[in-house]
């Protein structure tokens, strides 16, 4: 059974949550570590069977790694068991048991792989069975508006290479402007583009260091609250 949250009268200014998914590598090197200055914290999805090894052949952070990102305060939350397109029952339940042991904190954030939409029913019910909150994945701008009515449908916007960092704080400007919830989902935060597993062309998932540090900058300049998936939906998710 979810937990009853106080709901806000009003959304007196807009939420900015910064993701990273997949838990690669060179994204807690180059990514983390520079929201870590500014003491930003994030929401860190991984799937848990490939840590220590590969997702898409692009390396995964080990455990060490993601004790450090617990350490630092952001939200860490299942990316499933191996991050396939045809996430089970099982996996959900054994990704949030594996972290809750090796981290020895509550996983209450679930987010799915590839998926655009709910999946069937008994997925989203073994999701809510395990979790406080679940979030999809849109190739596009999408908000979401607060209070949330259906923590299990949150949205989240992936940041991809074909989007200008004009683009970008377009959006951030929309959030602030409508007192909006935006989700900004990087994958691949390095020095270098790797190429993808399902095409034969550069991943479309890669933001390169200098663009992410201008964006955060930029984030940083408009004074825009950021907290993680967990944070707001203990604060302002109802049922």
């Amino acid at each position: 059974m979810m937990r009853t949250y106080k709901i806000p009268l009003t959304m007196q200014k807009a939420i900015l949550t910064i993701a990273f998914d997949d838990g690669y590598l060179d994204t807690y090197k180059y990514g983390v570590s520079y929201l870590n200055r500014f003491s930003i914290k994030s929401t860190f999805a991984v799937p848990v069977g490939l840590i220590g090894a590969s997702c898409e052949r692009r390396p995964v952070l080990k455990w060490t790694h993601l004790r450090k990102i617990k350490a630092d305060g952001h939200d860490i939350a299942s990316h499933s068991f191996y991050h396939s397109r045809t996430t089970t029952e099982l996996e959900i339940t054994r990704s949030k048991q594996m972290l809750e042991r090796k981290l020895k904190t509550k996983i209450s954030s679930f987010v799915y792989p590839y998926i655009s939409k709910l999946p069937k029913k008994c997925i989203c019910d073994a999701v809510k069975h395990n979790y406080d909150s679940s979030r999809i994945s849109k190739n596009m701008p999408v908000f979401n508006k607060v209070p949330i009515k259906n923590p299990y449908n949150v949205k989240g916007f992936c940041v991809m290479g074909k989007y200008s960092l004009p683009f970008l704080a377009k959006q951030v400007e929309r959030a602030i402007k409508e007192k909006l919830w935006l989700i900004e989902v990087f994958h691949l935060v390095g020095k270098k583009n790797t190429k993808s597993v399902h095409r034969d062309r550069h991943y479309r998932f890669f933001m390169g260091v200098a663009d992410f540090k201008k964006h955060v900058d930029f984030i940083l300049s408009k004074k825009i609250k950021i907290m993680t998936q967990a944070e707001i939906i203990k604060r302002y998710g109802i049922t």
